[in-house]
């Protein structure tokens, strides 16, 4: 998810995405942390949560403004919502 604050998620096999952390960090960006690192074992086409890489934008209008909930839903298609709150400090459902 581009902007700010940008997202990037990787998964793969470990030592795969220990050198893509390892080329991200190598380029010149401002500022650049890793907030979670999971290990779920041996990884296969069957069990990845993403099928391809892609550059997401859930956007409310042409302000820029990021939609969250598009966000969270994505998240959650991927059972991958507590990121979420990971990320941002909030759950991400609606409370109305």
């Amino acid at each position: 998810m581009p902007g700010k604050p940008g997202i990037i998620c990787v998964e793969g096999q470990e030592s795969d995405v220990d050198e893509y952390w390892t080329r991200l960090r190598n380029l010149t960006w401002k500022r650049l942390q890793m907030k979670e690192k999971e290990f779920l074992g041996d990884t296969n086409e069957n069990n990845l949560r993403f099928n391809q890489f892609q550059e997401l934008e859930f956007l409310l209008n042409n302000n820029g403004k990021g939609d969250f909930g598009q966000f969270y839903q994505y998240l959650q298609d991927r059972q991958l919502e507590k990121m979420f709150n990971l990320y941002f400090g909030f759950d991400g459902t609606d409370k109305k």
